[in-house]
């Protein structure tokens, strides 16, 4: 049998020894045993957190106390080095167990770099814990670069830094004196501070924070220092050009450098930088430059910021004055504006508002144009009227804008026909159109230019010229036309002074008649519609011309949606059978300028089939007494008809197409039966005819 006794002893001899009891109350024991035990235990040790160091190097080293051992602790032991390597030095002891931190006094460690540890020794005196994390104080080394920054370096407590360490140092500045400042952090071992004092003697310091509520803190380190930096380059806002005086604006954004005392306006000769002027105060963001040249010619513009210790920075971004000129075409009767980019607006610029007034009144928005357009043609123009213009860019930041100087011209323009009509254009002949016009004849047109095309919406071709000789109404005759073939399209466009075309008027389109005669004795007309009065299309009227005569009043009148007409003329199959037909086209009342014009179309004709009808019998003495053919629309010049008995002799001939056989051979009657004939003849339409057959003469 055994048994395990776990009661801690420091260090002591015991003694031992087991009893037995039975039933009835007896008991036994056993001898005695003993030997002597330590409590060999090994305690957990502090965690070390902070270094701190004190202005005179002192550093006063913290740590969060381990799991309370109880009567287990005997004391905090804490080690020193000027070497991570070691040797390490016992530097004293604490007996306190809630006391947390230690101050070495006298270790200089504005000039060294001390190392640190810390153990805990048991209540027995017998074992000590495991040395805690080694920490380092923070060693700031300022180094003055000669250029007015400071280059401050130091050391990290440890590497890599306590889980409950901040990931940032704080860095904090001494000046004035004893006036302590912080003016940045950074995960960083290092730091560049830009020094915007003339003269001065800097301090800093270092110090970054453990969550369990210490701070380690660096030593103090500094140097005199000088500010050689200049200020940051000032950025230019806008500059524009005053319209009414010339003279030139410039803004500028706020510069960053907070020892900026004033700022220094810079023009650019053409070769090098003039100082123009200067102000005072950072906060003075404006400037007129009075003496500008700027309606004469685009002005460089720049600026620089200038310190209280004289350190001057380099000429910032420059920027430009817009400059526009403009260029009159009297023949064209516009006004080119022409005008420079304007570079470098902060965020770049969106668009050009292009501005003008008329006779010196109030500007108006004439146009906008991209950011890459640098010209403007306005037009129409007016004659003898002052124009003045204005450009102004807009930046993609809306808000910033700049403007031109101002250009003006007075306007020698074209002065334009207010009106070009063409009235009529009528078929005259097979190969003529008759084309008149209502023209204004204002001074500024040279001549009248007839165009003539077979599409209404392109392919016209000049045909004609007429001079202005400031009559209202001008007549062109075409005779260059096939009128039976085509419908034409005119326009008038009146030329100016300057061999350019100033209007153009509406559209006259001719009526092209086309006629077809048919089987039935019809013909059929179709015709295109008149185009294009300012009253539009009253009526058609219809007339024809038959056996070479006209009708004097229209045979057919019809309304301006009819374009086709069918044409009985089964009552005049006794004439030549060739019908001409022509369109009379009348204006309807409403015309604009009070014009009720017609217009003419072609000639149209056809002629019209032969038809022929010849009998199967006849009785001579009887109702139908004469044997002869009977036909509408035939040429009695070639005509020929002849009777032949059964032997095929000929017993009647004649070439007359009025007369017939009346059944009689040789003086005496024929007799009755059956007899040949043969009818040949041609139409009037040019058609030839044969007709062969039986008749049955009865008696």
């Amino acid at each position: 049998m055994f048994y395990n006794d776990s009661n801690k002893i420091c260090k002591d001899t015991v003694k031992y020894y087991v009893t037995i009891g039975d039933a009835i109350g007896c008991q036994s024991n056993s001898t005695v045993a003993s030997d002597l035990f330590i409590d060999n235990t090994v305690p957990l040790a502090p965690e070390l957190k902070c270094v701190a160091v004190a202005s005179n190097g002192d550093v006063t080293i913290t740590w969060v106390p381990p799991i309370d051992t109880g009567l287990l602790y005997d004391s905090y032991h804490i080690y020193h080095s000027n070497s991570v390597a070691g040797p390490f030095t016992q530097i004293g002891t604490i007996f306190n167990y809630s006391q947390t931190s230690f101050t070495h006094v006298g270790v200089n460690a504005n000039i060294n770099t001390p190392y640190y540890y810390v153990q805990t020794l048991t209540g027995c005196g017998v074992q000590f814990s495991d040395p805690s994390d080694t920490l380092r104080s923070i060693k700031l080394n300022v180094n003055n670069t000669g250029t007015g920054v400071a280059y401050l370096q130091w050391n990290a407590v440890h590497t890599p830094l306590l889980s409950t360490s901040s990931s940032y140092y704080r860095i904090y500045r001494e000046y004035p004196v004893n006036s302590w400042t912080i003016i940045d952090s950074t995960t960083a071992l290092d730091y560049l501070d830009t020094i915007n004092l003339c003269n001065a003697f800097i301090n800093y310091r270092i110090e970054i924070e453990d969550f369990s509520g210490c701070i380690s803190v660096s030593n103090v380190d500094g140097d005199l220092f000088q500010d050689v930096t200049p200020p940051a380059l000032t950025v230019l806002d806008t500059i524009s050009v005053d319209p009414a005086t010339g003279q030139v604006h410039l803004s500028w954004e706020l510069n960053t450098s907070d020892d900026t005392q004033g700022y220094i306006i810079y023009l650019y000769n053409g070769a090098s930088w003039d100082s123009i002027g200067a102000v005072s105060g950072i906060g003075t963001l404006s400037w007129i430059h009075i003496l500008s040249n700027a309606n004469n010619g685009s002005q460089i513009y720049s600026i620089a910021a200038y310190d209280s210790c004289g350190n001057l920075s380099p000429i910032g971004v420059q920027h430009n004055t817009i400059f526009v000129t403009d260029t009159l075409n009297k023949c064209e009767g516009t006004i080119t504006l022409n005008w420079n980019q304007y570079i470098n607006m902060p965020n770049g610029v969106a668009s050009y508002n292009v501005y003008y007034n008329v006779n010196n009144g109030t500007y108006s928005l004439l146009g906008t144009v991209s950011n890459s357009t640098y010209s403007y043609v306005h037009t129409p123009i007016k004659k003898d009227t002052l124009y003045c213009y204005v450009i102004t860019a807009i930046g993609n930041d809306i808000w910033r804008t700049s403007t031109s100087n101002r250009t003006c011209q007075l306007a020698d323009a074209l002065v334009f026909p207010k009106y070009t009509y063409l009235k009529t254009a009528s078929v005259t002949a097979s190969n003529e159109i008759s084309i008149s016009a209502y023209v204004d004849p204002t001074n500024d047109v040279s001549k009248y230019k007839l165009m003539r095309s077979l599409n209404p919406n392109s392919d016209y071709t000049p045909i004609q010229f007429l001079p202005n000789t400031g009559l209202t109404t001008i007549d062109f005759i075409d005779e260059d036309v096939e009128t039976n073939a085509y419908s034409y399209y005119y326009r008038v466009i009146p030329v100016s002074t300057c061999e350019t075309d100033m209007d153009t008027s509406n559209l006259g389109r001719t009526i092209l008649l086309r006629v077809k005669a048919n089987e039935n004795l019809t013909n059929t007309l179709s015709w295109t519609p008149y185009e294009d009065w300012s009253g539009k299309v009253r009526q058609y009227k219809i007339f024809r011309q038959m056996d070479g005569v006209w009708s004097t009043t229209p045979i057919a009148i019809l309304p301006d949606d009819k374009q086709a007409y069918l044409d009985d003329i089964a009552n005049y199959y006794r004439g030549t059978g060739e019908f001409c037909y022509y369109i009379e086209a009348n204006e309807d009342i409403g015309n604009i300028d009070g014009f009720i014009e017609t217009s003419l179309s072609n000639e149209a004709c056809d002629a019209q089939i032969p038809h022929l009808y010849i009998p199967n019998a006849f009785t001579p003495g009887g109702s139908n007494p004469i044997f002869k053919p009977e036909g509408a629309f035939i040429d009695s010049a070639n005509y020929y008809f002849a009777v032949f008995n059964r032997w095929g002799q000929p017993i009647y001939e004649t070439t007359n197409f009025t007369e017939g056989w009346d059944g009689t051979y040789e003086n005496a009657d024929a007799p009755q039966g059956v007899y040949a004939y043969v009818a040949k003849m041609v139409g009037t339409n040019g058609t030839a005819l044969v007709r062969r057959g039986n008749v049955n003469l009865l008696r």
